[in-house]
């Protein structure tokens, strides 16, 4: 029920609209009992002939009987027509039927109305809490949940509990408000016999709820499996060129037959349970009903109760019958909206691995230097990436990370914007700790271009201001100039303005890096990082790009990362990385003569 009461937190800003719904709900089921309750002396009257002496039979006492008797004075003038004209007052009381039926329907419409947009207004409001938070997670949480489980809350269980909502404040208002309207006329007409609900209703809801318990438990699994399963899909679609060259289309469908099948055995039993719960309680119903209007028909004979209250109570149990059988329904569809916010919950209690402290200050711009003191950083509890790493970059010093795949280059560089903090020692910036600055100061300093490029389903100008969203068409223009991206880009069909895409699928890897260069050129950053950010240009774009970059990163700290030693030569200093530590620092000559790892690297690049 925890995740019940966290909804109600988002719920509360609109207590006004929850309690006028209420207000609807309480006139929609009087309206109804009101209804009901004039069938009874409206038959007496056409099977016996006499008109009756009441047109609502509620009782002589009970929570009820002040209604009651206030609509029978309101409905002299038609009893009065009944002593004079009997088919008057039947075609009368009819029309009485239609004015409680019309203004039911108006009460229940606006009732429905305001529920659904009380549903569309909460979710909204918890999606756009659940981004925000989401988008402010570390990467580390989005290596520990991924991508696809995230996704599948957003959307999947979003969407069951928009629906869930729309329940609880529609069917689980106005059912029990019903049955309790119900109950209080039964209690008016015939307190004896309502003794024997009490009896009855106890049990078909422990039956309701054993069932919704069964149904959120197979709810929450059939969640899982769908979050594993368009894990698959976004892997699958993403590398169809691998699955295709390597002829794995069998094998990858027999995974998502697998997870498939997994998905139809939890909705078999989500099925199984909506499916029996109405007919059980049915019958359950009917055979409670059974003994209660035989118990009535006794009372009739008795004389202990009037024929118009006979009818009345029938009325007002059927009513009533019918209120629990569709709150067991209910049940069940409000244990699946609890099973979708629990996940959705659960996402939103993940804690940022990095946070920025209270009273974090703002990070002047960079005037001396960027150190790496007593460095060490571990992802999990096995062994550690990097291991007690002293460096100084100083103010416009180009610097270069080499060494083999893993030794941990790119995790070095990446605690420079604090994506990751170090798990002993510390990273500062002119002497200051990064922990203590703000993050929106220290990365409005950074500019990034990785070997992954990703670009947004947006126009090329678009994704090239990303950064700088008020750049102007001359600066966006000039930054696609630095990187060799204007000649290419003018040529596209709509050049600028031209949409790339899902992915960018109308652009080459090479046209996509310089792009992304592009977007970090415009940035203007005090700290440029380039990891293998010429990785997959052709040799001559490549020289072009080189000869840009060196103009451009000339006087700015610059972290680059390569495996080509071809792309790093000319940095000031060039730092080799050995099993999470330093084993040289120096220039490429400098290495050449004196770092055997270093010319092991050179000579497996550069042999014959």
């Amino acid at each position: 029920m925890k995740a019940f009461f966290r909804l109600l937190g988002h719920i509360r800003p609109l207590r006004g609209r929850v309690a006028l719904i209420v207000f609807l709900s309480v006139v929609v089921s009087l309206l109804s009992v009101t209804r009901v309750s004039s069938l009874g002396p409206l038959l007496l009257a056409l099977f016996q002939g006499t008109p009756p002496t009441e047109l609502v039979h509620i009782g002589e006492s009970g929570p009820l009987a002040a209604w009651g008797q206030r609509v029978n004075e309101l409905a002299r003038p038609l009893l009065e027509l009944g002593e004079r004209d009997l088919v008057g007052f039947v075609a009368a009381a009819m029309g009485f039927l239609l004015v409680v039926t019309f203004l039911r329907g108006v009460a229940t419409f606006f009732q429905e109305f305001l529920t659904g947009t009380l549903s569309a207004r909460v979710s909204i409001d918890l999606a756009n809490d659940l981004y925000d938070h989401t988008l402010g997670l570390s990467l580390a949480n989005y290596s520990r949940v991924g991508v696809a489980d995230p996704v599948t809350r957003f959307t999947v269980d979003l969407e069951n509990v928009a629906i869930g909502i729309g329940t609880v404040f529609g069917k689980t208002i106005q059912e029990p408000v019903t049955f309790l309207t119900c109950l209080a006329a039964l209690i008016g007409i015939n307190p004896r016999l309502t003794l024997v609900v009490f009896i009855v209703i106890p049990l078909l809801g422990l039956i309701a709820f054993v069932i919704g318990k069964e149904v959120k438990r197979a709810m929450r699994n059939a969640l899982g499996v769908l979050s594993r399963r368009t894990r698959q899909l976004q892997e699958t679609f993403r590398s169809i060129r691998v699955v295709k060259a390597f002829v794995m289309e069998p094998v990858e469908g027999e995974r998502f037959r697998a997870l498939n099948e997994q998905l139809y055995r939890q909705r078999r039993r989500m099925s199984a349970g909506n499916a029996g719960v109405s007919p059980l309680l049915e019958l359950l119903g009917i055979l409670g009903g059974s003994v209660i209007i035989v118990l009535g028909a006794q009372a009739l004979v008795s004389k202990r109760m009037p024929p118009e209250g006979f009818g009345a109570f029938v009325g007002a149990l059927v009513l009533a019958m019918e209120s629990v059988r569709k709150l067991s329904n209910v049940n069940n569809r409000v244990q699946v909206m609890l099973a979708a916010a629990e996940r959705i919950f659960e996402l939103r209690d993940e804690v940022p691995t990095v946070t920025e402290k209270p009273g974090a200050t703002a990070l002047p711009p960079l005037r001396e230097a960027v150190r790496f003191e007593g460095v060490h950083f571990r992802y999990t509890a096995e062994e550690p990436v990097l291991r007690g790493v002293d460096l100084e970059v100083r103010r416009g010093e180009r610097i270069a990370f080499v060494g083999a795949s893993g030794v941990g280059k790119t995790t070095l560089v990446s605690l420079v914007p604090r994506f990751y903090d170090p798990t002993a020692g510390r990273v500062t910036v002119d002497g200051l700790d990064l922990r203590e600055v703000t993050l929106r100061s220290l990365r409005d300093q950074i500019g990034l271009v990785t070997q992954e490029v990703f670009l947004f389903d947006d126009s090329v100008r678009a994704n090239i201001a990303y950064g700088k969203p008020g750049a102007t068409d001359a600066e966006i223009e000039a930054a696609a100039r630095k990187a060799y991206a204007d000649g290419f880009v003018r040529d596209l069909p709509r050049g600028y303005d031209t949409v790339v895409g899902e992915d960018a699928v109308i652009l080459s890897g090479g046209q996509r890096q310089r792009l992304a260069l592009a977007r970090a050129i415009l940035k203007d950053p005090a700290i440029f990082i380039l990891d293998e950010a010429t990785s997959q240009l052709d040799s001559e774009s490549e020289r072009a790009i080189q000869q840009a970059l060196e103009a451009f990163t000339r006087d700015r700290t610059t972290f680059i990362i390569a495996h080509r030693l071809s792309t790093v030569e000319h940095a000031d200093r060039i730092v080799v990385m050995e099993a999470g530590r330093i084993a040289d620092v120096g220039t490429h000559a400098e290495l050449l003569t004196r770092s055997p790892l270093y010319r092991n690297l050179h000579q497996l690049q550069f042999a014959g």
